[in-house]
């Protein structure tokens, strides 16, 4: 027992399998300013999940709607998520899980959490060594 390759591999989500809500786009793009927005999710030519966005000074609140269910109705929650200023001009939104600072989110239900409260790893760290590219 214990030896090598046993385990669980893999046992874990990956970044790549989520919804990623990035704040350095959403900055970039003008969406943290006062206002509303929309922002929609595709795989596969099919919208998967829709997010209304609106900004305020220090929260931005989110309205998710996600993926449709077996009998095609959609499900709707909302979320707070508090912002905090890193610097200068960093935004950064707080983990309304844990209240860690991050520049990206991550959903793959209906709450938008940090990496870490995910337990999520890249897709690169499944992969074993020897067949990694060099």
């Amino acid at each position: 027992m214990g030896g090598i390759g046993s385990g669980r591999p893999g046992w874990r989500s990956r970044v790549e399998d989520m919804l990623a809500l990035d704040f350095r786009r959403l900055k970039k793009a003008g969406h943290l300013i006062p206002g509303k927005v929309t922002h929609s999710w595709l795989k596969s030519a099919y919208k998967v999940a829709e997010i209304n966005l609106e900004a305020l000074e220090d929260v931005l609140l989110l309205t998710v709607r996600s993926a449709p269910l077996r009998d095609n109705s959609w499900e709707f929650t909302q979320q707070r998520i508090p912002l905090a200023k890193m610097g200068r001009n960093r935004l950064c939104a707080l983990c309304p899980k844990c209240g860690r600072a991050a520049q990206i989110l991550y959903s793959g239900g209906m709450h938008f959490w940090c990496k870490a409260c995910h337990e999520l790893g890249y897709a690169s760290q499944f992969v074993r060594p020897e067949k990694r590219a060099q």
